[in-house]
């Protein structure tokens, strides 16, 4: 027979190590958009990969538990943390479908413009299973310490949160490196058959493909990209040597630009209706200004490989003239920061003798647009810290009227083009 320790401690076990499973199930629950055939579909056909996430998340719960030292508790907080970040990811995936990076848990500090982007009811309803989780858990371990009478050994109980907390904490490290395809855990994953290189550039897949919890991982340090065959400092050298000379003969017959201005906008939600019209006729121009402009100067055309999202990737680009394509990281969170400047037409510009502007009417912390710009060339950046102008569109946000008259204030307060 079973003593009360043994049993309470058999309890505890359990616990430890069933809650994970069911962790598990959450977080992909909530990434296929609550659909329960894809779920299940995702664990029966991805036992490695469901193996290895478990054992992450078994390790993050011993982390949690050791550091509040009750299991019941720590459980708890750990479904809590579990149940938050899964409906975080939800909710980006039903506005943008795509699911959510570690550098943006950061964007807690922005919890009340947050909530009302997404549904208010959700998002009580989450409240409330939070507070009932730990109303729940505080009392069922009252409730079984009093049951139980035990007498905990005080010194055992610290040694083993202390060795469990170091143990724990080295193994998230670790995990933390899963992107790096030299890393210790890189090579532990291949042991379940992860082979993350050259899928990674399709985060949705990626995340379909290998579950939330490895594509969340993958994306706190990863290879920024794979080395071509054949690259050395002489070959881009002689690349450059190339297109240099090019460059010269073809310059050779042209008038340079002077006394010129350059102002750059990107508007995520700007597009020419007139463009649909097979689609959604319309009986008249509803942009004939525009179309106007358009008409009487030289003008064009792009094609962009995102719309309405993916703003500091499309930045990236616009602003260095380098593809995305071959990279597996957002270049604004793990390349340009990491560098003292990074080659754009802004610092080219800076060379002409220009003044150069960034203007984000909006929280410059996010990408790490303030490190970035920095980098990139910009001499000033406004965000909404610094804007003159805060024309609220709606009931919260700036509007592009305050973007554009801060730019048209730019123009006219400088002698500098």
């Amino acid at each position: 027979m079973l003593n009360k320790k043994n049993k309470y401690n058999l309890i505890l076990g359990g616990i430890i190590l069933i809650f994970p499973i069911i962790f598990l199930w959450i977080i992909e629950f909530y990434h296929h958009l609550l659909n329960w055939q894809e779920t299940t579909s995702f664990f029966s056909q991805h036992f490695s990969y469901s193996l290895f996430s478990y054992l992450v998340i078994l390790v993050l719960t011993l982390f949690v538990i050791s550091l509040i030292g009750d299991v019941i508790i720590g459980e708890s907080i750990s479904a809590i943390l579990i149940i938050g970040i899964s409906f975080a990811s939800s909710q980006k995936m039903i506005a943008r479908n795509t699911p959510l990076y570690p550098e943006e848990i950061t964007m807690i500090s922005e919890l009340k413009l947050l909530i009302t982007m997404i549904d208010f009811n959700s998002f009580i309803l989450l409240v409330g299973v939070i507070i009932l989780i730990l109303g729940v858990s505080i009392a069922v371990s009252i409730f079984i310490k009093k049951k139980l009478k035990l007498e905990k050994n005080r010194k055992v109980s610290w040694s083993i949160r202390l060795v469990t907390l170091l143990v724990s904490s080295l193994l998230l490290y670790g995990f933390s490196f899963s992107g790096n395809s030299t890393s210790t855990a890189a090579k532990f994953g291949g042991l379940f058959d992860i082979n993350m290189a050259g899928s990674e550039w399709n985060q949705l897949a990626f995340y379909n493909e290998y579950g939330f919890v490895i594509g969340f991982l993958y994306n706190f340090t990863s290879d920024a990209m794979k080395q071509p065959d054949g690259y050395s400092q002489a070959e881009v050298t002689r690349i450059i040597d190339k297109y240099t000379k090019l460059a010269e003969i073809e310059n050779a017959t042209r008038t340079p630009i002077e006394d010129v201005n350059i102002i750059y906008i990107m508007n995520e939600s700007f597009t020419n209706p007139i463009k649909l019209q097979d689609v959604y006729p319309l009986s008249e121009d509803p942009i004939p200004y525009t179309n106007q402009l358009l008409g009487e100067y030289t003008s064009g055309q792009t094609l962009v490989p995102d719309y309405g999202g993916g703003t500091a990737n499309m930045e990236f680009e616009a602003l260095t003239g380098f593809s995305n394509y071959y990279l597996s990281v957002i270049p604004y969170q793990f390349i340009i920061p990491k560098m003292n400047e990074y080659p754009s037409i802004v610092s080219y510009l800076n060379n002409q003798g220009y003044e150069t502007t960034a203007i984000h009417p909006y929280d410059g912390r996010m990408y790490k647009r303030e490190t970035v710009y920095d980098r990139l060339g910009f001499k000033t950046f406004i965000d909404e810290t610094t804007l003159h102008y805060r024309h609220a569109y709606g009931s919260s946000g700036y509007s592009d009227v305050t973007a554009y008259n801060e730019a048209y204030d730019q123009l006219v307060s400088s002698n500098q083009n």
